[in-house]
């Protein structure tokens, strides 16, 4: 109960992610430093707070219908005309040919919340040296949350015991209320991108999806977690490599152990 607890309080106050950072910022072999990363957060922040407003709200819709504003469009400009990002893009907003080395965008990922003002939507990055390496940065311009390849967690999630913690989007939790013998918790929360942050961070313990998602949506994400021992499985099948563009579902994200056990109770639906 109070371990549950804490951790359904992590996910609402979004407490401050630890940092460590070797001598020189450097991963090996990596397409950016960490005082790179640093430098793009601070430059995007100040973008956001200076050039965007409420006006930049107003909604169109996609082809597939789905929501985009304006504010998705000013951040890609900035994404790709900012000195640290000189790959190719492959993004929302820009999908044609998936090549590597590239990075990977979604400049809102969490239209929907951030049209609602509720906080849950995240710029989604990832600079990507090849389909199962590269540096990543998922950021809430609401909330402050942070987490990038250089970081992290707040805690050592290999101490948590069952029952696990898991979060799901809103329009699909209902659905799993009727898992039979699932005894682990459920939490609703937008957007998938925020969503692989917060369980790379170490706020909660595992991450599913029944709905098919771009790479965009997930890419920053997936690496945060494969950075930290995490596994990513589409349609019951273990993912090493982000090299398509689309992966279908049961999507779910999450340390070996905990994804073993709760695999099974999605495969099916």
């Amino acid at each position: 109960m109070g371990k549950s607890f804490v951790k359904i309080k992590f996910i609402c106050a979004l407490g401050q992610v630890w940092k460590t950072v070797d001598s020189m910022g450097i991963i090996k072999n990596s397409m950016v430093t960490s005082p790179q990363i640093e430098q793009f957060l601070i430059d995007l922040k100040h973008f956001i707070s200076q050039s965007l407003s409420l006006d930049d709200l107003k909604i169109s819709l996609k082809s597939d219908n789905s929501p985009v504003t304006h504010i998705d469009t000013q951040i890609s400009n900035f994404c790709k005309n900012h000195p640290v990002c000189t790959a190719s893009f492959y993004s929302e907003e820009e999908h044609g040919g998936l090549q590597f080395p590239a990075i990977v965008l979604d400049p809102i990922d969490g239209t929907k919340e951030l049209v609602k003002m509720n906080g849950e939507c995240v710029v989604s990055i990832a600079w990507m040296k090849n389909s199962s390496e590269g540096e990543a940065l998922i950021y809430n311009p609401f909330t402050g949350f942070r987490l990038t390849s250089f970081d992290k967690p707040s805690w050592n999630p290999k101490t948590q015991d069952v029952p696990y913690l898991g979060l799901v989007s809103r329009s699909e939790i209902n659905s799993m209320r009727d898992l039979k013998d699932f005894k682990h918790l459920l939490v609703a929360k937008g957007s998938i991108a925020f969503k692989l942050g917060l369980l790379a961070s170490g706020g909660c313990d595992f991450v599913v999806s029944l709905k098919p998602k771009s790479i965009w949506d997930i890419a920053a994400g997936t690496l945060l977690g494969w950075q930290r021992g995490h596994v990513f499985y589409a349609n019951g099948r273990l993912v090493k490599e982000l090299d398509e563009k689309r992966y279908e579902p049961p999507l779910v994200w999450g340390r070996p152990a905990v994804v073993s056990e709760i695999n099974h109770y999605f495969s099916s639906r």
